[in-house]
């Protein structure tokens, strides 16, 4: 909802602690913020706890808080957000460490090999 304050504009968003979704996870979108696909084409904003952000491309807290999120969506979409930065497979913790290009678009099938430590399809076609 926009709300004019004087002559600046004002955007309100609510983010999700959990997806309402009945399908599973086909992409997660790398931009900012970040999105979540469902198997039905559904589009969600990336489900975040009120302290940890979602982020990736360093060694910190925002891409171990995303790798938990994904290694909790790939297992249950209805998942609550991450309320940590760790706790995620380490290969995960490696993969959103990557300084990816914004846009970058991952599937099921890339983030469940990098979860298991297997080689994955790259975007920009290298492997």
């Amino acid at each position: 909802m926009i709300r004019p304050v004087g002559k600046d504009h004002v955007l309100h968003a609510a983010v999700p602690q959990r997806l309402p979704a009945r399908s599973p996870l086909a992409e997660l979108i790398l931009k900012g913020p970040i999105w979540i696909r469902t198997e039905d084409g559904t589009l969600y904003m990336a489900p975040r706890g009120n302290y940890f952000g979602l982020s990736w491309g360093y060694a910190g807290s925002g891409p171990g808080t995303l790798a938990l999120l994904i290694h909790r969506l790939l297992d249950d979409i209805n998942a609550p957000a991450a309320n940590s930065s760790n706790g995620a497979p380490a290969t995960l913790k490696v993969f959103t460490q990557i300084n990816w290009p914004q846009g970058t678009v991952f599937t099921r099938q890339q983030l469940e090999a990098a979860r298991n430590g297997r080689p994955y399809h790259k975007p920009g076609g290298e492997s």
